[in-house]
């Protein structure tokens, strides 16, 4: 997504999306450090085209500065075989003791012993997409924060989360060398990385039907081999929003010898309206993935969402049979339908995913 434009001086027009740099370039490699003091000047005219916008800037020295430091401090991961190709690129990070208010100060450079009380920590800084995706399996100890830049970040490399997905299911049930212990603990880590990808990144998720459909699937894995889906479910209820979606209804209208009846049809089963809990959808139409396989937005009902309103009228709390004559009164017009005639309406229905309330009456499938 384009975050902002740069319109140089003669009219072109570049686009930056997140994640991308602009001002100060880097001199060339081999070539002599006075262009790096040189004094660098912007260009053109910026300008945002999101409503929440951000830019970080850094001095010229200080730019120039660090990144030195990191070229220094790199350390590259080349792959196996003839090709000699660099698939992972990581940074040492020095630790030491210092005077910030953290009791603490770090530099991407490594240790060196005229500096006392040093540690170096190894993260990764950059590779490609399948070697940063093969990372999350087993990450390094002194980069506990690998897991969450990557769920930051990955849009910027990844044109879908399609790769991620089926790499996350296969590792769930990808038969480890070592112990059993070995299992569980790659699984916690899966299950970690996907309550965060939730919580952190709800968007990700709304209304796109691949994604949901990941979480289905992800979920009955849970319920197989005795997971926490409540946490997972947790995090789905609490990051998620409500939607009005318009769904079409159709009125049916027959007749016999005696009575006129009309039938009105969903394209939806509702359940629940008992007691203290809501009504749910518990099965719905097939949404169209489109050309991208469902990793865009598609509007439509989906299973476990929970209605809210209808025609902007509230039904929280209500039965089935309550429902029912909302949606009669609705829909039912003081024009008779002839015998035999079918029509459709349009109605707003009012709803939000709700998988944790759903799941204590009815069972996931």
């Amino acid at each position: 997504m384009v975050i902002f434009q740069v319109i140089d001086p003669d009219g072109t027009i570049r686009e930056l999306t997140s994640g991308d740099s602009f001002g100060v370039r880097l001199p060339p490699p081999g070539s002599p450090p006075s262009p790096a003091t040189a004094v660098q000047k912007h260009r053109g005219q910026m300008r945002t085209v999101t409503e929440d916008c951000q830019f970080v800037c850094v001095a010229q020295a200080d730019y120039f500065r660090v990144m030195a430091r990191a070229a220094d401090a790199e350390v590259p991961e080349t792959e196996e075989g003839d090709s000699g190709r660099v698939v992972l690129v990581y940074e040492d990070i020095r630790k030491g003791t210092g005077q910030g208010s953290d009791g603490g100060t770090t530099s991407p450079l490594p240790s060196s012993p005229s500096l006392p009380s040093t540690q170096v920590s190894r993260v990764v800084i950059k590779g490609t997409p399948e070697k940063l995706i093969e990372h999350l399996r087993s990450p390094e100890p002194s980069d506990p924060s690998y897991a969450e830049d990557f769920l930051l970040t990955y849009r910027t490399f990844l044109p879908t989360p399609a790769l991620l997905v089926r790499r996350v299911l296969s590792w769930w049930d990808e038969t480890l060398p070592g112990t059993p212990t070995d299992q569980r603990l790659i699984r916690a880590r899966i299950q970690r990385y996907v309550v965060l990808w939730v919580h952190n990144h709800p968007g990700d998720f709304h209304d796109r039907p691949a994604m949901l459909r990941f979480l289905e699937t992800f979920s009955d894995l849970l319920q197989r081999d005795n997971g926490n889906r409540r946490l997972l479910h947790l995090a789905l209820s609490t990051r998620a929003r409500s939607r009005i979606v318009p769904v079409k209804l159709t009125l049916v209208v027959t007749q016999t010898s005696t009575t006129t009846t009309c039938h009105i049809v969903l394209p939806c089963v509702l359940v629940g309206g008992q007691g203290e809990f809501g009504v749910f959808v518990n099965q719905a139409e097939e949404i169209d993935y489109g050309s991208t396989g469902g990793y865009e937005i598609r509007t439509g009902l989906r299973r476990a969402d929970q209605l809210l309103a209808l025609q902007y009228t509230g039904v929280e709390g209500a039965s089935l049979a309550q429902l029912a004559s909302v949606i009669a009164s609705l829909v039912l017009t003081a024009n008779r339908q002839p015998p035999g005639s079918t029509v459709t309406k349009n109605l707003a229905f009012t709803v939000i995913y709700n998988p944790s309330r759903k799941s204590n009456f009815f069972s996931c499938k």
